[in-house]
């Protein structure tokens, strides 16, 4: 549960997916050693946003960005796990809060 840094787009990885099932040429994704031909979906989600929170109170009052897909393409299994959506709703409520 240690994120890991993602400069310089954000603070931090936020990876709800490793890999991608859809394997595109032109992708970032391909030229990743670690990036398998396969994709790994993470079900504890609520787990990683309980875990994502702390790192957002550690920094506060700055503002922690996230990058979603530095590990994968999560809109490539939206349509079968719904994290992005709850990690979405997760954030807009976070940003709320403050």
């Amino acid at each position: 549960m240690k994120l890991d840094s993602c400069r310089p787009s954000a603070d931090y990885q936020f990876p709800l997916v490793t890999g991608c099932p859809a394997s595109c040429q032109y992708c970032y994704l391909q030229s990743n050693p670690n990036i398998k031909p396969f994709a790994r979906v993470y079900a504890n989600v609520e787990e990683i946003l309980q875990n994502n929170e702390k790192y957002i109170n550690q920094n506060k009052p700055k503002i922690t960005s996230f990058e979603l897909a530095s590990t994968s393409d999560p809109l490539s299994v939206e349509h079968l796990t719904g994290s992005v959506k709850k990690a979405i709703e997760f954030l807009q409520i976070k940003n709320m809060d403050d």
